[in-house]
Order: structure tokens, then C-alpha cells, then sequence
């Protein structure tokens, strides 16, 4: 047993800051009483951070070019990318912390493509 395990359990990340992923009418302001819970999300800072990082290993366009000092809004098209991209990293990587957290990054992800409406996803460092 590795004294890094614990970097693979998805507990080790409960308490840490969170980054916001959430879905908005296009060109709308974060407005988060305006936000229904199902179209919002939590991802531990460094669990977005590792995916961020795998990204730019990889040459993934979106992953690697989000920016933890203001918010990233992304458009249906880069949303569609931003999604294949934690795909391809999910499909590749034996981290169980990892693929716990890509489910739901990838359900609110959806969300925006799914709307009949302009949305955008929003993902937000704290």
C-alpha cells in the first residue's frame, strides 16, 4: 500500500474548495438564486485541477486553456468539445477520485446541449 493512495479515494476531496459548473441562459449573468439545483455543480479544486492538468497533457483544447482567475463561459460548440475532451480523459485514466467526478461534470455539461434555448456552461474557480 502506497502512502499515495489516498490521492485516489474520492473521500480525500469532501472538504476541499469547490469549483461551480453550471448552466445559464446565454450571455445571462451568474445569478445563483435564479439557477435550479439540477443545473449546477460541485467539483473539488483539485479534481478540476488534475483534469485541467490531464487535458494539457493530452493537447485537449478546452481542458488545458481554462482559466482558475475569472469565469470560463462556454459556448454550445465548445461545451460539445469540453465534453469529449473529459471523455477521452475519463476513458484513459485509472483514477477511481477522478472518474467518481466526471459523471456529474458531464450531466450539467449536457444540459447545456440539451436546452432548446442559448445556454452556456459556466465553470467558475472559487
Amino acid at each position: 500500500m502506497s502512502r499515495f493512495n489516498d490521492r485516489l479515494e474520492p473521500a480525500t476531496f469532501e472538504d476541499d474548495v469547490e469549483v461551480d459548473v453550471v448552466v445559464v441562459k446565454a450571455g445571462a449573468e451568474l445569478d445563483w438564486s435564479q439557477i435550479p439545483l439540477e443545473e449546477q455543480d460541485l467539483v473539488p479544486e483539485r479534481i478540476f485541477d488534475r483534469l485541467c492538468r490531464m487535458g494539457a497533457a493530452y493537447e485537449l483544447q478546452h481542458l488545458q486553456s481554462l482559466k482558475v482567475d475569472q469565469p470560463n463561459r462556454l459556448n454550445r460548440s465548445q461545451t460539445e468539445s469540453l465534453i469529449e475532451e473529459v471523455e477521452f480523459v475519463g476513458s484513459i485514466v485509472d483514477d477511481p477520485a477522478l472518474r467518481h467526478y466526471i459523471p456529474n461534470l458531464l450531466r450539467i455539461a449536457e444540459l447545456c446541449l440539451r436546452s432548446g434555448k442559448p445556454r452556456e456552461l459556466i465553470i467558475d474557480w472559487p
